[in-house]
């Protein structure tokens, strides 16, 4: 055996015999069927539906041994009771016939059928010669057992099915159509292909045919010759269909360029374990992958011709129609004491270049490519957390190919215990015109701080001539971009020069997706939509590119995942109103905090951005223009602890909630703060920015200060309180309200206005002992006090037993400078209860 697979694999000696074979069977189609349909033995279906085959009523003449035999006229089924020889049968009943029995029927030179319908025999077969089975229309089901020593030629477009376990020992030819199988095994086995009596390229010839297996599961060691029109694999049963053992799917002695197809509906483990060679003659060859299915080019197979790695040798385009090409790969024994690595999308120089998908061009990206299906990486060996190059998982993935994605879309899928990267930095191609969406999915994902495990793609991502290109990340592994372009640095960090240039969105529906330092960034112009589970993660400031902390600029953010910051910036320029869900953080694989802390978060565009998550990141946020809102009326949604820069007096920040909200950053600039929902928001830092304040609901506390000046204004329904200081005035407006301090206390405005209809509530405190001076809420204002007449001053006495005489006590509830005027008086003045006895005076 290993005399003879070194003998195939350098195609010498067995190829010429299965060449002969093949002419052999080729020749057979040249004449073996006559010409003329309806003429000579023809079946009439006799009287009382008598349909033995042996009674001569039943024929227009009586069939002679070995003559040829037609079915064109009449009747639905013929009975062979006696052993049976005929030339050839021919049918052309468009409502179909039927051939039944037990007895044989031998078939010295083949069945033709030229008329639509459906045909069949049950009756067993033999093969009195080589025959050329022409279904040219319609099928033909075949459930007896074909035996004989011939072989067996399958042309027309039509289908044969063939589900017996046939004993034929001689090759079988695919010229045209389908054939359709349900049972395959190893050689000399009996099968839908007969049984030949050895495993070589020459017992299966497939020259513009399908081999369809239709199966519940079958395991061969049979090669097979693919022909100069070509050959097509189709596993479309309930199992998987496995060619595994080292063996070869050969080219014909013919010249040409060829393609071997693998296509069908199954998604079991259909392994194509066959090594394909180029024609001996010349030319190359293409391999398909059509239809919803799955088929695997497999990393090591049965019988391995050691010290050779399993791989294939085809020069031409791998094409991913549809369904999954899954290709292994794994670090083998070469059975001299060391190791090779074996199958993937590299090719290997190990005694000849080999790769799963061929030694093709690796810089033209036309011989890969995904038009509609998935290349799937499945790398079978051990993997090392944290490793790197030298390391196999490492190594057997680093593939210089480059790419095409086709108007169909394409899916790349890494789901074993290696990365794949794809480190060809020249742009991905994109074939035809109209928009597609690039996939990128799998489980494998090495989370270790700083490892070279990742999966990849280095090339840019851009737009055919025509029509649009959009990400999407699916899955919980980990995929990087390290596109490359032009690098220059602003405030330290990256600006938005190269990287990737598609127009259409971004989706991160699970895992990872990372932008890796320098160029590596999505297009400014993007959607960016990340789901729940899903991650962007600006990987910034490793040890090697410390300073290249990545600005990324998107269009839109939406969804509910994260955007780990690591030190990197994003900005987010929407012109319309979106809401993020999600939130930021940092450094979330425990890397350098002096590297990978303390991203920004900038807001551009005209468009209201809300955010309901709660961050931790503690970089800066900067609203440039338009509306940052902070909740949207529940309880959650939340800025990290980094100051808060408002650029423009158009930059408005808004907070929203229904609960209670601490927030202590350090807010500046000249934009404007919006206290919004039924919630209290408590600002207890020291904000400089000028713009206005305004209280459109709830309560805000200022419990820190407001020296930048800006006016605050408190509308129907909302409240100001706190022990903080506002600079700027103060205008209660109608229905506003406000109450000075947390409990009992004060607080320090400007210009103090109380519209008519808006009330101070001012607590007064009796510590129950009416002989201590109660303490009270106080204004202090700096600057005029103005109350309308239509105000209101509501007073609340805490700690005093009710219906208690209270002894005669001053309280200073509002305190101006003593230098500017007090307008008007409250309109009305309500203690807790019953009568007020006191003296409201305003110096």
């Amino acid at each position: 055996m290993h005399r003879r697979r070194i003998t195939v694999r350098r195609g010498i000696c067995l190829e010429k015999k299965s060449f002969v074979v093949r002419a052999a069977c080729l020749a057979c189609a040249a004449g073996a069927i006559p010409a003329a349909l309806g003429q000579g033995v023809t079946w009439t279906a006799g009287a009382g539906n008598n349909t033995n085959w042996s009674e001569p009523s039943n024929w227009n003449v009586a069939p002679a041994e070995g003559g040829d035999v037609f079915f064109a006229q009449a009747g639905s089924l013929a009975t062979v009771s006696s052993a049976t020889t005929v030339g050839s049968i021919q049918f052309s009943i468009a409502t179909g016939f039927t051939i039944a029995g037990s007895a044989t029927l031998t078939v010295n030179s083949g069945i033709g059928i030229t008329a639509a319908g459906n045909y069949s025999i049950s009756t067993p077969l033999w093969l009195g010669g080589n025959n050329n089975w022409n279904i040219s229309a319609g099928s033909l089901h075949v459930s007896g057992v074909i035996g004989g020593t011939s072989g067996l030629n399958k042309t027309g477009a039509g289908t044969l099915t063939i589900s017996s376990a046939s004993t034929y020992s001689g090759p079988t030819t695919i010229s045209q159509g389908v054939l359709e199988i349900s049972v395959l095994g190893n050689h000399n086995q009996a099968s839908g292909i007969g049984s030949y009596a050895s495993n070589d390229a020459g017992n299966l010839l497939i020259n513009g045919g399908t081999l369809r297996y239709a199966g519940g599961g079958a395991t061969t060691d049979r090669a097979m010759t693919i022909g100069p029109d070509g050959a097509t694999i189709d596993a479309s049963g309930s199992g998987a269909l496995i060619f595994d053992a080292w063996n070869i799917a050969q080219n014909s002695a013919t010249s040409g360029a060829r393609t071997l197809t693998l296509s069908g509906t199954n998604t079991a483990n259909n392994t194509f374990g066959l090594v394909i060679y180029e024609p001996n003659a010349g030319g190359t060859i293409s391999l398909v992958k059509t239809g919803s299915g799955r088929w695997i080019i497999p990393a090591d197979v049965q019988g391995r011709d050691l010290p050779y790695p399993f791989g294939n040798e085809y020069k031409g385009a791998t094409q991913i129609l549809g369904g999954v090409l899954e290709v292994h790969a794994d670090y083998l024994s070469n059975g001299a004491g060391s190791f090779i690595h074996s199958g993937g999308l590299r090719p290997w120089l190990l005694g000849g270049t080999r790769g799963g998908i061929g030694i093709s061009d690796e810089n033209d990206p036309g011989n890969l490519l995904i038009d509609g299906g998935t290349l799937r990486y499945v790398y079978d060996g051990t993997f090392v957390a944290g490793s790197g190059p030298g390391d196999p998982a490492h190594d057997a993935g680093q593939v210089a190919r480059r790419f095409t994605i086709g108007p169909g879309g394409g899916t790349i899928d890494v789901s074993g215990n290696g990365p794949l990267n794809f480190y060809n930095n020249n742009p991905l191609g994109m074939s035809g015109s109209g928009d597609r969406v690039l996939t990128l999915t799998g489980t494998f994902a090495d989370n270790t701080e700083g490892t070279s495990l990742y999966n990849g793609i280095n090339g840019v991502i851009a737009d055919p001539l025509s029509g649009s290109t959009s990400l999407v990340k699916d899955g919980p592994g980990e995929w990087v971009l390290t596109a490359n372009g032009d690098t220059y640095f602003e405030d330290g960090f990256q600006a938005d020069i190269g990287g990737n240039i598609y127009s259409g969105s971004t989706t991160i529906n699970a895992g990872t997706l990372l932008l890796a330092h320098g160029h590596n960034r999505l297009p400014p112009g993007t959607t960016l939509h990340i789901a729940t589970g899903g991650y962007l993660e600006l990987f910034t400031g490793d040890s090697v590119h410390p300073e290249q902390r990545i600005g990324q600029q998107v269009a839109s953010l939406t969804g509910g995942g994260v955007v780990n910051l690591n030190g990197g910036s994003i900005t987010i320029n929407n012109a319309s109103d979106i809401t993020f869900d999600g939130f930021f953080t940092e450094n979330l694989d425990g890397g350098d905090a002096s590297k990978q802390t303390g991203g920004r978060i900038i807001k551009s565009g005209a468009g209201r951005l809300t955010l309901t998550g709660n961050s931790n990141n503690t970089g800066s946020t900067t609203v440039n223009n338009g509306t940052l809102q902070i909740g949207n009326g529940g309880v959650s949604g939340s800025l990290g602890s980094g100051q808060v820069l408002l650029a423009s007096s158009s930059a408005n920040l808004v907070f929203n909630r229904s609960d209670a909200h601490v927030v202590a950053n350090v807010i500046s600039g000249s934009g404007n703060v919006f206290k919004a929902g039924s919630g209290t928001l408590t600002l207890s830092g020291t904000s400089t920015y000028t713009g206005t304040t305004t209280v459109q609901a709830g309560t805000l506390l200022i419990n820190g200060a407001l020296p930048g000046g800006g006016s605050v204004a408190v509308q129907f329904g909302a409240t100001l309180g706190g022990n903080g200081s506002v600079a700027g005035a103060v205008n209660i407006q109608t229905g506003g309200s406000i109450a000075p301090g947390q409990g009992v206390g004060s607080l320090a405005t400007g210009n103090l206005l109380i519209d008519s209809g808006a009330t101070y509530f001012a607590e007064i405190d009796w510590q129950n002992n009416l002989s201590l001076q109660p303490t009270a809420d106080r204004l202090n204002v700096t600057g005029s006090v103005t109350l309308e007449s239509g105000s209101a001053l509501q007073m609340i006495f805490l700690n005093v037993v009710a219906g208690q005489v209270l002894p005669s006590r001053t309280v200073v509830l509002i305190d101006n400078d003593g230098t500017d005027p007090v307008n008007g008086g409250f309109g009305t003045v309500a203690p807790p209860t019953g009568a007020f006895a006191g003296l409201i005076s305003y110096t």
